[in-house]
């Protein structure tokens, strides 16, 4: 802990004396007078920005609860302007759900900005590049300044809270350390050229967790991860990319210290990191060339990962890799239509010699158009692998929806629009889609548990006019495949709106049949009327209420689809600053 509390010191000391030029470079005199003439008009303080509060009450008859009676929401997000100085605030406060085990939460964070400065306050997110500090919010302090050319950021606080072992319960949580980390970049930029130097550091608190199960454990790990990001532009039409990353990972602290080994570079991590037995160096890299001709855009990259390459400022990303890849992107028939290709040649580093299949082709490709003032369509394809969370099929007797970390191997995407009638009222829309995806638990990817999503949408929307009558009619099919087992969901659904008043009360009212298949047996119908209400008593104030019914009918003999009904109102309120 000692060694952690230096380090702070040290990076505060830093931090400090970096920003000491930058302060000294600035127009005083022009700042004062901005003050005084907002003070002479009275122009203080300007707030904008929305707050939001929900509460919902659940009622279910046939099965356990699956919500607790009563829960509530609460949101704030604001624009602070004091002087000139500019605080986006933000505040999110749930009461928590015992009944699923689903923790309260209260987050508040804030960023105020006065000119080149940026401070962070609470609960924010900073992104320095995607091998170091890449997607993770944290919970402390933080800056940004860009004064001129150069560029600095910091940021000091916690990552993870410590989250004890969930045995027995619905979620199945592992248990996590606390984590704490802290961060620079800095580096400068004119626009076309650019340099820029990464550190990142991060340390669990092994005190911080402890287990009623003795042979369930789950080691506090330590991370020191170096960052390099280059760009330089090479004439008028190229421009190359360089981004780099190098990371000192140790998967257990409490591991024996390991001897010293001169010839690994950066082996101290700059006198940051002190390695043990569980220790190791990994480095990431990618090299982009791009070119822009006038006529289209165009790209050369390639990218290395090694295995086991981790960042704990990193949520999750792929590693055991080689990309090379050529893409571009070209605008066909006046503009009209845009047709995007990414193609290349993806190998895993660890399969050359040990599993040569591991060698595969990967590509892309978008095509966009719009032949009319009616019509648009366009169709994606893919096999790049990408890490996204899915949601499994929502049945409505599985206790919760299963909400999981994936990686995609492949996806497709179709949609059409067309708009019909003399003034486009009538909208028709077509879509379907395709994902096929491993499963990733404790940041490995699991090839036996793969999952494939299909889902298929039709729809029809015709309005009568400005603050008419709106009907819409649709049909979704949606297909989830995952551990031998498949479920299909589909049915129609109708929806009426209405505005008035000028728009200040609204109404809506959908209802909707789905079939539910189990390996193509029909082992539920579910029933779903929804209504809403909006109205706004003031400018900028407006109340919303809801009701949603779902009556599920019980499935067959034999089956494991239990029939019931289930009420959820909701009211809440919003009021806008503006």
């Amino acid at each position: 802990m000692k060694k952690h509390q230096n380090l702070k010191v040290l990076f505060l000391c830093f931090l400090c004396s970096a920003m000491s030029p930058f302060a000294r470079g600035q127009d005083i005199e022009h700042i004062g007078k901005s003050i005084t003439t907002r003070v002479q008009q009275n122009d203080i303080l300007r707030l904008k920005g929305r707050l939001y509060a929900n509460l919902r009450y659940n009622d279910v008859y046939g099965i356990p609860p699956r919500a607790d009676p009563f829960s509530l929401r609460f949101n704030a997000q604001l624009n602070v302007d004091f002087l000139g100085v500019k605080a986006p605030f933000s505040a999110a406060f749930s009461d928590g759900d015992p009944t699923f085990h689903y923790p309260a939460y209260a987050f508040c964070g804030a960023s105020p900005t006065y000119k080149w400065a940026t401070l962070h306050l609470g609960d924010r997110v900073l992104n320095f590049s995607p091998y170091t500090l890449s997607g993770h919010h944290f919970s402390g302090i933080g800056f940004e300044v860009k004064p001129g050319k150069f560029y600095l950021a910091a940021f000091s606080g916690r990552l993870r809270r410590a989250r004890p072992e969930d045995a027995g319960k619905l979620q199945r949580l592992d248990p996590v350390y606390k984590r704490r980390g802290w961060g620079v970049k800095a580096g400068i930029s004119d626009g076309e050229n650019s340099i820029h130097l990464i550190l990142f550091a991060a340390h669990d608190l092994p005190g911080s967790l402890h287990f009623s199960d003795t042979s369930r454990t789950v080691s506090p790990e330590e991370n020191v991860t170096l960052g390099l990001q280059v760009r330089r532009k090479v004439g008028k039409l190229a421009a190359i990319d360089l981004d780099f990353g190098r990371s000192a990972l140790t998967r257990d602290s409490r591991s024996p210290a390991a001897a010293e080994s001169p010839r690994v570079p950066f082996y101290r991590m700059a006198g940051l990191f002190k390695p043990n037995l569980s220790s190791g160096y990994h480095n990431a890299f990618k090299a982009t060339l791009s070119l822009k001709p006038g006529f289209g855009d165009f790209n050369a990259q390639f990218e290395k990962i090694d295995p086991g390459y981790r960042s704990l400022g990193a949520l999750f990303f792929n590693n055991d890799l080689e990309n090379f890849t050529l893409g571009g992107r070209i605008p066909l028939f006046t503009k009209k239509a845009f047709v995007a290709l990414n193609s290349g040649i993806q190998r895993s580093i660890t399969g050359r010699q040990s599993a040569p299949g591991l060698h595969r082709f990967i590509g892309s490709i978008d095509l966009s158009a719009q032949p009319g003032s009616r019509l648009n369509a366009s169709l994606s394809l893919s096999n790049f692998s990408t890490t996204t969370r899915a949601t499994l099929v929502r049945t409505p007797f599985v206790d919760t929806d299963s909400l999981i970390l994936t990686q995609t191997n492949a996806s497709a995407y179709l949609a059409v629009t067309y708009f019909g009638g003399k003034t486009k009222r009538s909208v028709w829309i077509l879509a379907g889609s395709f994902q096929k995806a491993n499963a990733i638990e404790g940041d490995q990817i699991r090839a036996d548990l793969s999952h494939a999503f299909k889902t298929a949408m039709v729809s029809h929307t015709f309005t009568t006019g400005a603050g008419g009558w709106k009907l819409n009619s649709s049909c979704l099919a949606n297909f989830t495949a995952a551990q031998g087992s498949g479920t299909t969901v589909v049915g129609p659904a109708l929806t009426v709106s209405k505005a008035f008043g000028g728009g200040k009360w609204e109404m809506s009212s959908s209802v909707s049949n789905s079939l539910v298949f189990q390996e193509g047996e029909l082992i539920n119908r579910v029933f779903n009327i929804r209504c809403s209400s909006g109205f706004q008593p003031g400018k900028n104030q407006g109340i919303d209420f809801g009701l949603f019914y779902t009556r599920a009918r019980e499935g067959p003999p034999g089956g494991f689809a239990s029939g019931f009904r289930e009420w959820n109102f909701s009211v809440a309120y919003t009021y806008r600053l503006i």
